[in-house]
């Protein structure tokens, strides 16, 4: 038996407005909004098919600052001041019952048990900047996170956004990409490849050949943005370098168009370095009255830093199909879908067909939902049916839910059959500001047999 108990705590943000101070009888109007979230989590998991406890305490406190000073005669510049900061802090165990038998993976002096990337403190501070807002531009100086289609990038730099002209914008972003040995820094965006980790000093470096130092990986790219009128084109670079020279280089360009109730959509990234396209899309939507639907073709080569291990490995094209059709109103939604895979290497292609339904209802204070998919092709049928019913009375939230699942491994034939699944729960608003969650769940298959798993939460809210 699985028996967990969570609690929890969170605060919302409060935004004020208040005058600065006066400066030659004009008063300044400023924007302050503080934004904090602390979660407290306790729980303790035992099987009776495991002599193993694993107990947890964990504490995330979110914090966030943002000021905002209007400047100029009509105020139409805008100073920013922003800061987020997060801590992570786990404490616990996980013994053996009955004995005072623990892994201690944080001890550096356990040559059995330690590992070096556990950490059970971590200090994050995920944005932090200086910004200035104002007519046709956009500057950011800091730790600042950016985003296109070449994907993801955390970097202590900045970035600037310039409307040069009504139908013409501009974006160029560059610094030092944030790792895990930046300055309160943990490597969330950082790109999967060579374990780069400042050892602890007290660890002789042959306990971890598979770690090496970090090294100063640097982000530069910009992108170019023509639009009018629902028309637009965009297109993009990002290279990524370090001593030891090219990391990685991306090139993009990417189309949009709204044609009355018709929304077309494409993008493309090339990888400079050998030309080949490692991401493509192509999207055609209407919507109208209700009704959706929408046709996507992609694209995926899969890519790694070429310093990693990864990039020795084989790189096979996914090529992706999928059709969708929904309609709703203001009580139902019911909808479809047709999706089709194939990847293609040396040695083998690979087919798989795939649909899916869903649909819903709402009546008074009962809600229902179900959803279902089937595939089926060279990776071995896989099929599943999903049903949800809410009921809602005054304060309880009442709950139901099941699943039902076909599946049959493509490489171990030992795992196929069905696994079941059902639920009960309830949530209780006992104030405004408190929940209480309680959820039992009963699950069997043939590879585990059967397993019943309880949970009870208290969720509070309030005001820091």
């Amino acid at each position: 038996m699985l028996a967990t108990i969570t609690s929890e705590a969170a605060a919302q943000s409060r935004t004020v407005d208040a005058p600065s101070a006066h400066r030659s009888g004009r008063t300044e109007r400023s924007h302050w909004e503080i934004d904090a979230d602390a979660r407290i989590v306790a729980y303790e998991v035992a099987s009776p098919r495991s002599p193993v406890r694993w107990s947890r305490r964990r504490l995330v406190q979110q914090t966030g600052l943002e000021h905002v000073l209007l400047l100029g005669e009509e105020r139409r510049w805008r100073l920013i001041s922003h800061l987020e900061v997060r801590l992570d802090q786990e404490l616990g165990s996980t013994c053996l019952r009955g004995t005072d038998t623990c892994v201690r993976e944080d001890d550096v002096d356990d040559r059995r048990d330690y590992q070096l990337l556990v950490r059970n403190s971590q200090l994050d501070m995920p944005r932090a900047f200086i910004g200035l807002e104002g007519p046709g531009l956009r500057l950011q100086l800091g730790r600042v996170v950016v985003f296109d289609a070449s994907g993801f990038a955390r970097v202590d730099g900045g970035r600037v956004e310039v409307d040069a002209h009504e139908w013409v914008s501009l974006r160029a972003y560059g610094g030092r990409r944030t790792t895990d040995a930046s300055f309160a820094a943990t490597p969330g965006l950082q790109t999967q490849g060579s374990i780069q980790i400042g050892l602890p000093d007290d660890l002789s470096p042959e306990r971890a050949p598979f770690a090496i130092e970090p090294s100063n990986t640097w982000v530069l790219g910009g992108a170019l943005d023509v639009h009018a009128r629902g028309y637009g084109i965009e297109g993009g670079w990002r290279e990524v370098q370090d001593g030891s020279g090219i990391v990685a280089r991306r090139a993009w360009v990417a189309a949009r168009a709204r044609i009355a109730v018709l929304g077309l959509r494409g993008s493309a990234v090339w990888d400079p370095t050998d030309g080949t396209m490692v991401d493509g899309s192509a999207e055609a939507s209407v919507l109208h009255r209700g009704f959706a639907t929408r046709v996507r073709f992609e694209r995926h080569v899969p890519r790694f830093d070429l310093g990693s291990i990864w990039s020795w490995f084989a790189l096979v094209p996914v090529d992706r199909a999928s059709l969708d059709l929904d309609w709703h109103d203001a009580r139902r939604r019911i909808g479809g879908g047709l999706r089709a895979r194939r990847t293609v290497d040396d040695q083998n292609d690979e087919r798989d067909l795939g649909g899916e339904l869903w649909a819903s209802f709402r009546r008074g204070s009962w809600n229902t939902s179900a959803r279902g998919f089937l595939w089926v092709g060279d990776l071995q049928p896989m099929a599943a049916v999903f049903l949800d019913t809410r009921r809602r009375i005054a304060m309880v939230e009442l709950y139901a839910r099941s699943s039902l699942w076909h599946f049959d491994h493509p490489f171990q034939s030992g795992l196929h059959g069905l696994s079941t699944a059902l639920a009960f729960g309830t949530r209780v608003d006992l104030t405004d500001f408190t929940v209480l969650h309680a959820d039992v769940e009963w699950a069997h298959n043939r590879v585990v047999g059967h397993r019943v798993r309880g949970l009870v939460g208290v969720t509070v809210r309030a005001w820091r």
